[in-house]
């Protein structure tokens, strides 16, 4: 493992962890506040956004992000709005497809990416449906 690779698996935990704990704050409440709507909507951003960030970092380290980044010393913010766009897409829908076939076990190091990266997804996932249920009920 090179050490790029455990940097990325490094930022992808902090993002996990973050969101986990910021919805793990909402699920160990013995009584939740009044504004319910609004939890639940923090909860579901902050959530996509974390699986977004480690998506992201997975098409990183497997050398698929989307090509021409804009130049970090003359890009505008129309350009940079763009690139971001397309790495959403590509994030939500060639990265995440690609994490949830690759559970084959094969053992290759993409394979290992991407059970780190469902793994990730998947504590992301099910603390956020847990406010959901907490708001809802």
């Amino acid at each position: 493992m090179n050490a790029n690779h455990a940097n990325i698996r490094e930022e992808q935990f902090w993002f996990t962890a973050a969101s986990v704990a910021f919805n793990t704050v909402f699920l160990a409440r013995e009584k939740m506040p009044s504004h319910k709507g609004l939890i639940l909507v923090a909860s579901v951003f902050v959530s996509l956004y974390a699986a977004y960030l480690i998506l992201t970092r997975w098409l990183a380290s497997a050398g698929r992000m989307p090509e021409n980044p804009p130049n970090a010393r003359s890009f505008n913010a129309r350009e940079r709005f763009r690139y971001a766009r397309r790495e959403f897409r590509a994030a939500f829908f060639v990265a995440l497809p690609l994490v949830l076939a690759e559970l084959s076990g094969e053992g290759t190091r993409r394979d290992e990416r991407a059970r780190s990266a469902f793994f990730y997804i998947s504590l992301i996932v099910i603390t956020c449906i847990g406010v959901a249920y907490r708001c809802l009920h």
